[in-house]
């Protein structure tokens, strides 16, 4: 059986996996079980691999993370050249009896188009992993801390939610760091606003809007309201590179003639999201942010190597910023 997992959120995608592998492999060991990082491997030896006959078993599951080949691509861009997809989508079309592959990718949308998805959807199965709502995630909190005895009082509970958002691998993580702090008491809003940093992408999304406008001044009050709650610099920098390759994303669209809700579909986001950046990104360029993100990659170097303290890289990354205006 091959079955392509897909969503945005990684941990419910590994989630997924993890559990469809023990109702295949009970007993799971390195003679019945591989995974790849498709980051590092092609699909060719992908499929290679899967040809292979399992080794003193009857059948073997192959876990292939991170598979950026099946993403829908967006529009304009080319696509990267991956060797090896002709013979995966082979596999795809005739697979053996002997190999369980699964097939993960974190994207809110497949490529309905590529041959591999389409083999897939013929011989295979396809399972999409939305998004929890808030009622989900209140479910699984009541259910998490029942078990162990903790009440937490419903101001925290909503506090808790509001900070980590529609990012579960987050949301399971700050969860357990306040079950250990709790300790069996009663959680109450302070340990929330002590433990639990605000959403980052929110605050990184403020702060590049606010640093394309040249106000600099805000984007330092963002950084220092995350330097309250412990904000991780490197984390913080990805955040924003992140969004700084949105922009470039969204300009490019515009310049080709999309409307803003055309942008939003073709790339998979939110319409609001795309609203505020096409009205903050007319002060910048793809040269710019192309520079913008070189000046992030230096900043994180030298984090990453010791050569500058987290607060120093970053705080001279937005203070080199006020200098282009």
């Amino acid at each position: 059986m091959i079955t392509i997992i897909y969503s945005s959120e990684p941990l419910q995608t590994k989630t997924r996996a993890k559990s469809l592998v023990k109702k295949s492999i009970p007993q799971r060991d390195e003679t019945n079980y591989i995974s790849f990082n498709m980051t590092v491997t092609t699909p060719g030896e992908l499929a290679c691999e899967c040809e292979f006959l399992p080794l003193g078993t009857e059948k073997k599951a192959i876990v292939a993370d991170n598979c950026t080949f099946l993403e829908k691509p967006v529009r304009g861009k080319a696509k990267p050249n991956y060797e090896g997809l002709d013979a995966l989508e082979a596999f795809c079309k005739n697979p053996a009896d002997f190999t369980d592959l699964y097939m993960l990718v974190y994207a809110e949308k497949l490529d309905e188009k590529n041959p591999i998805v389409m083999a897939v959807k013929a011989n295979g199965k396809i399972i999409e992993e939305r998004k929890p709502d808030e009622a989900y995630f209140r479910s699984a909190m009541e259910g998490f801390l029942q078990k162990r005895g903790i009440y937490i009082e419903p101001v925290a509970a909503d506090e808790l939610l509001r900070r980590v958002g529609d990012d579960f691998g987050r949301f399971s993580n700050e969860l357990r760091k306040l079950e250990i702090y709790a300790n069996g008491e009663d959680i109450r809003l302070a340990a929330v606003k002590m433990l639990v940093a605000p959403k980052l992408e929110d605050d990184a999304f403020t702060m590049s809007n606010a640093l394309v406008n040249n106000d600099v001044k805000k984007a330092f009050k963002v950084y220092r309201d995350l330097q309250v709650a412990n904000v991780d610099e490197v984390m913080l920098i990805g955040m924003l590179a992140s969004q700084f390759r949105f922009m470039d994303e969204v300009a490019f669209l515009d310049e080709k003639g999309f409307s803003s809700r055309q942008i939003a579909s073709t790339l998979g986001a939110n319409p609001y999201r795309v609203s505020k950046t096409l009205q903050s990104m007319y002060s910048v360029d793809s040269e710019t942010i192309a520079n913008i993100l070189n000046e992030l990659y230096i900043a994180d170097k030298a984090i990453l190597t010791g050569s500058a303290s987290p607060e120093f890289a970053f705080s001279r990354f937005l203070a080199n910023f006020s200098l282009r205006g």
